[in-house]
């Protein structure tokens, strides 16, 4: 454990690191403590009076005490430099981000730095600090999960445009009360979601409550020479065979963060199926471009259902993925080169293949994963059923010809027998937004708690006798990268209705009898 004086954008910051694992299958947070004082000592004193070391260890959480007299006044500057000390909090001092051609970090990058979602991104201001961090939650609310004031004037605290935006605050007299109580009680009971106008918040997973097998770095599956691989499995109350939804993690994260971000086993305790939360072989992503210095991790799923078939009472025709990001390309891979064990796709917000800014820039006949997708389908005319959904603050919104959702949509419909129309330019989109208009477009509210998710559903049929509808394109408005609350619920109410027969077919569930 340390306290480190770093630098950010427009001045520097104190960091305290816990003495905990860097890279984790378990979540991280952060929390930025605004205070008046810019010296070591006051950073000490705060430490000392709030038990933050033994704190920081027990809830696996990065501090960050920012040197506010040093930085500009400007509002917009202030801003900058709190939401640069986020990145430099989690980063060495010599760290160099580099990516790949496709525009995703490279490996090293992944794995040489702390990784803090955005959505638990707390903050506490001391006096006048305060103000400062009720400024920063007006400017940027879905960067701000909560907001502590203590020992603040309130009359200088914007507390009705706090309410406006949603933002949760607490007011705090002085420093003299047990910390870890109010951590417990206020803080940990939030996260705020990268969804509608302002950032929603949403109620964060009580892990210590939640029943996971947790394989840490198992080495049963004997794939690649029985190299360990990390899984978490939730099975929910219920006997006999069940279905089973495996969720692929997006890049960087582990597969806590995906739990918190799907909550895919509450919806599973719920329903009646097992879940799966895997860890990519490089535990930071997928190799979705059978990168040949990555690891097989179409291998490794295969052995994973395979371990799950025996462990777990699996019903083998109910086999369903899904996944965010770079997991969501995981999902569709393993689903192109299997499709004879997957009962449904149901993905969310993939930016594969190719570049995930602007127009892909590859040839559809280059992706690996399509020309094993089609070989398979030479082989059986098989069928997938596949609900996609995308935010409308992605950056291929709208759609447009050669981005990656085109690419990825057309495949599909050419694998599910659905027409293809060619999709409008860029600089012409369709009004529709979603590149091509469903043959069947329906408009959705499904949370009466989150009344302003509003999802436009473009459904497109197969040209087979019977007509089935095998390809969703599921528009979220307002949006960005992130999983919300009803993603996972409407993924799940389609394509738990249907089944993978032992003869290859698809089938709808309610057909058997």
């Amino acid at each position: 454990m340390s306290l480190e004086l770093k630098k950010a954008a427009g001045g520097d910051f104190y960091a305290y690191y816990p003495d905990i694992a860097m890279h984790s299958p378990y979540r991280r947070y952060s929390m930025i403590i605004i205070r008046e004082a810019d010296t070591r000592q006051s950073v000490e004193a705060l430490m000392e009076q709030w038990k933050l070391s033994e704190f920081a260890v027990k809830e696996s959480c990065l501090l960050a005490f920012p040197n506010m007299t040093k930085t500009s006044q400007d509002t917009d500057a202030t801003v900058s430099y709190l939401k640069d000390i986020h990145n430099k909090m989690c980063e060495p001092d010599d760290y160099v981000f580099e990516t790949d051609s496709n525009g995703i970090p490279l490996l090293k990058c992944m794995l040489n730095r702390w990784h803090l979602m955005n959505d638990t991104r707390y903050y506490i201001g001391i006096g006048k600090g305060a103000e400062v961090a009720c400024e920063l939650a007006l400017a940027a609310p879905t960067d701000v999960a909560a907001v502590a004031c203590i020992g603040a004037d309130e009359s200088k605290l914007p507390l009705e445009k706090l309410k406006e935006i949603g933002m949760p605050y607490q007011l705090l007299a002085g420093t003299d009360f047990p910390f870890a109580d109010f951590y417990q009680d206020f803080f940990k009971k939030i996260r705020r979601l990268n969804t509608g106008k302002f950032g929603d918040c949403a109620p964060r997973t009580d892990f210590d409550a939640v029943s996971f097998d947790s394989y840490i770095e198992d080495t049963s599956l004997g794939d690649q020479n029985g190299m360990p691989h990390t899984w978490f499995v939730h099975k929910p109350a219920r006997n006999g065979k069940l279905p089973v939804m495996f969720f692929f993690h997006g890049g960087s994260d582990n597969p806590m963060e995906a739990a918190e971000m799907s909550k895919f086993h509450e919806l599973g305790e719920k329903e009646g199926f097992l879940t799966v939360y895997p860890w990519g072989s490089d535990t930071a992503s997928w190799n979705c471009n059978y990168a040949p210095e990555g690891y097989d991790d179409v291998a490794y799923i295969h052995a994973l259902i395979d371990w799950m078939k025996t462990h777990y009472p699996v019903d083998e025709s109910r086999i369903y993925l899904s996944g965010f990001s770079n997991g969501a390309a995981m999902a569709q891979i393993y689903a192109m080169e299997y499709p004879e064990q997957i009962a449904g796709v149901c993905h969310i917000d993939s930016n594969w293949p190719g570049h995930r800014l602007g127009l892909a820039a590859v040839d559809p006949d280059d992706v690996i994963a399509f020309q094993k997708g089609k070989k398979r389908k030479e082989e059986f005319d098989y069928r997938m059923p596949v609900w996609y959904t995308y935010g409308t603050r992605e950056p291929s919104y709208p759609v447009y010809r050669g981005c990656s959702q085109q690419l990825q949509y057309d495949f599909w419909k050419q694998f599910n027998n659905i027409p293809i129309v060619e999709t409008p330019e860029r600089e012409n989109p369709h009004p529709c937004g979603c590149g091509v208009p469903g043959e069947v477009c329906e408009t959705l509210v499904p949370s009466t708690q989150y009344p302003e998710h509003v999802y436009q559903v473009n459904r497109f049929y197969s040209g087979d006798e019977d007509h089935l509808n095998l390809y969703n394109y599921v528009m979220m408005h307002d949006k960005g990268h992130e999983v919300a609350p009803s993603d996972p619920v409407l993924a799940w109410q389609y394509v738990k209705q249907f089944k993978r027969d032992k003869d290859k077919t698809i089938r709808k569930v309610e057909q058997e009898s």
